[in-house]
């Protein structure tokens, strides 16, 4: 539980700044902090606070120049349209 709230299995929770959670209940959490990010640019498996790392990263992608996940062995899945 997280305040009055039953957060599922594999839950991420975002808190506002100068939220003050109490956590109960059995199980595990992980709470990272800091100051926010800014803004970030999403597009199929790219996130970014630059568009034009985006791009670079679809070009990269075409080229297959990313590196297998270890253990994943499908073969390499073109970029969707659009």
């Amino acid at each position: 539980w997280l305040d009055d709230h039953r957060l599922p299995a594999g839950t991420l929770a975002v808190l506002a700044p100068g939220a003050q959670p109490r956590l109960r209940g059995e199980g595990r959490a992980v709470v990272i902090g800091g100051e926010p990010v800014g803004e970030r640019h999403i597009w199929w498996n790219f996130v970014h606070a630059d568009r034009d790392r985006i791009e670079a990263a679809k070009a990269d992608w075409e080229a297959q120049r990313f590196p297998l996940v270890p253990g994943d062995h499908d073969p390499w899945v073109p970029l969707p349209a659009g």
